[in-house]
């Protein structure tokens, strides 16, 4: 299993939370994810999760079969 951001922008009215972040995740990695109140945090496990979406760029899951095919 995959997880890959590519370039994600989320904002709410005219705040940016994220801009141009990429980010990939692998199966069996482990994450910390810090920082200060209303930095972001929640807003990026809900974009990984499918809970909501980046206001651009690509979120992609891939599984392992996938990964095969590369």
């Amino acid at each position: 299993m995959q997880i890959i951001l590519e370039k994600i922008l989320k904002k709410y009215k005219h705040d940016i939370i994220f801009r141009e972040l990429s980010l990939v995740i692998n199966k069996g990695d482990k994450l910390g994810i810090s920082g200060p109140n209303g930095s972001g945090k929640s807003t990026l496990l809900k974009i990984i999760s499918g809970q909501t979406s980046p206001s651009k760029g690509i979120r992609i899951f891939k599984n392992d079969a996938d990964q095969l095919l590369d």
